[in-house]
Order: structure tokens, then C-alpha cells, then sequence
């Protein structure tokens, strides 16, 4: 067993360092015997190379479309037949392989994560980085699904910004688009768990779906969002009540009916928003959906 072996207390990396980055430097392979005086060698590492337990070493280039990616070495033991030029042109013509195949590795690495950022990006509005409409309607669907199946409660949260054309009009799209990311990050703040989703639903309008969420709870984040709001405290246009900028939320929570659809779910949490905004704003009305089945739009 000895026999198959190298010392593996030897830096090899340090050994050979001197051959393979004349490899790296011209492009071509080398072949070293134990005993040679190899000019590709520093003294000190052909020293170190008769006081490991190795014979000769073969070092070839990995190359691809005539660049050079790196190499590979190959240790032949001390008691061994030494390699021979005929060892070091099949272990050039295996290098090139093995070359070809980490390119390809390479390649097919950078494509999946350049496919990762096209799928990100076609999931996302651009500006703040939520998921966008149309994602939300896909996966909202399945959150329905899943809740209908397992019997378990789904809540819904429709919330927007209030006077966000008056803080336009004053500030500029440059500020009404940083007041939209600003308030985009306070909804990913809280919509942490998993399953839990966040989206930009229209210009200045989000939703948030909780599954397996019932009203104490969703009415809970609800006022959770109102408050991180205020600690956000971002100025709004003069003239503005409260002087801030704020969110008027609906929330609708109940559990999904079989022969419904989330329209339901969708027309209560609306209703509620429009009650959150008439009774003055910055306000959460909540609604128990109490859906029939067939009542979905």
C-alpha cells in the first residue's frame, strides 16, 4: 500500500510551481526526470524533488481555443519505469480533452445563470424589484389551490399609497420612484415567511398574499406595515394631512370555498381599501370573506 502513495505532507503545489508555470508560459508540455538537471527548475526545487517520493512528472497545458486555462500534472512513483515522450503526447491529447470539458462546464454554468437572472427579471418589476402582475397572478392561483386542498385559511392585502400623485407632482418622478422602492422595501420586510408574497399591482398599488393566514394575523402585519411606515417617515407634499406618506390598506381573510376563485378573496380586500380611503386614509379595514361557491367573478 506504501507503494501507491505520495508523501501527502509535500506542498506539490510549491514543488512544482516552477514547471508548470513554464508550461502556462509557453503553451507546450514538459516531461522531468528525478535526477535531471532541468533549467525549468530552481535549485531548491529540485532538491525538495529528491527528497519526495516521486520519479519523473509530465506537465501538460489545458488549452482552449489557443488560451491556456491551466494545467495538469501527472507524479510517476520513484520505483516506476519513468514516463516517456510517448506518455507525454497522450497525456497533451487527454489535457486538451479534459480542457474541452471544463470550457463546456464553464459555458454551461454562465448560461445557467444568466437563464437564472432572465427568469428573475421576467418574474420582477423593474423599479422595485417585487414580483410583477403577471407572476402574481400565477402563483396566487396556486396559493388558492393549495389552501382550498388543505383546508386552511388565506388572507389578501390591497394597500396603496395615498395623495401619490400629489407627492409626484411636487417632488418629481425621480422622488416618486424612490418613495416606490423605499415602500416596496418595507413590504419585503414583512412578508417574511415562507410562502408569504409581496407584488407591485399597479402604479402605486401592492398586494400581499398570506397563505395559511387567518384575519387576527393578517390584520396584525397590516398594522405592522402602517407602522414601519411612519418610522419610515418619509415628507409628503405640503398641504398633506399627517404630513407623511402613508398607505391606506384592505385586508379580506377567510377560507377558500370549493366552486370560488380568489375574484372573491380580491372583491372584499378592494371593498376594504375603498373603506380605508374614504374614511380618511393611512387607515386598515378589514373584511371575513364569506365566498359561495360560484359567487367568483
Amino acid at each position: 500500500p506504501g507503494r501507491d502513495r505520495i508523501d501527502t505532507t509535500v506542498d506539490f503545489t510549491e514543488l512544482y510551481r516552477g514547471l508548470s508555470g513554464w508550461v502556462l508560459e509557453n503553451g507546450r508540455p514538459a516531461l522531468s526526470f528525478k535526477d535531471s538537471e532541468d533549467p525549468r527548475e530552481s535549485s531548491e526545487v529540485r532538491q525538495r524533488r529528491q527528497e519526495t517520493a516521486c520519479g519523473s512528472i509530465i506537465v501538460v497545458p489545458l488549452r482552449h481555443r489557443n488560451a491556456n486555462i491551466g494545467t495538469m500534472t501527472a507524479i510517476n512513483l520513484p520505483d516506476e519505469r519513468d514516463f516517456t515522450p510517448m506518455d507525454m503526447e497522450l497525456m497533451a491529447l487527454f489535457g486538451n480533452y479534459c480542457a474541452m470539458v471544463i470550457e463546456n462546464a464553464r459555458i454551461m454554468q454562465e448560461l445557467a445563470r444568466k437563464n437564472q437572472e432572465l427568469e428573475w427579471l421576467s418574474e420582477r418589476d423593474s423599479l422595485t424589484g417585487l414580483f410583477n402582475r403577471r407572476i402574481f397572478q400565477s402563483r396566487v392561483n396556486e396559493a388558492w389551490r393549495h389552501c382550498l386542498r388543505e383546508q386552511t385559511e388565506l388572507a389578501l392585502i390591497i394597500m396603496d399609497i395615498d395623495h401619490y400623485k400629489e407627492f409626484n407632482d411636487t417632488f418629481g418622478h425621480q422622488k416618486g420612484d424612490d418613495c416606490l422602492r423605499k415602500v416596496a422595501a418595507v413590504l419585503k420586510n414583512a412578508a417574511r415567511r415562507p410562502g408569504d408574497m409581496v407584488a407591485r399591482y399597479g402604479g402605486d398599488e401592492f398586494i400581499l398574499i398570506l397563505p395559511h393566514t387567518g384575519m387576527a394575523a393578517a390584520r396584525a402585519m397590516a398594522e405592522t406595515i402602517k407602522s414601519d411606515m411612519a418610522i419610515l417617515a418619509i415628507p409628503h407634499a405640503p398641504g398633506i394631512e399627517n404630513g407623511l406618506v402613508t398607505l391606506s390598506q384592505g385586508v379580506a381573510a377567510g377560507r377558500p370555498a370549493p366552486g370560488a376563485s380568489f375574484d372573491s378573496f380580491l372583491h372584499f380586500a378592494d371593498t376594504a381599501l375603498y373603506q380605508s380611503k374614504n374614511g380618511g386614509r393611512n387607515q386598515v379595514n378589514c373584511l371575513a370573506v364569506e365566498a359561495e361557491p360560484g359567487s367568483g367573478r
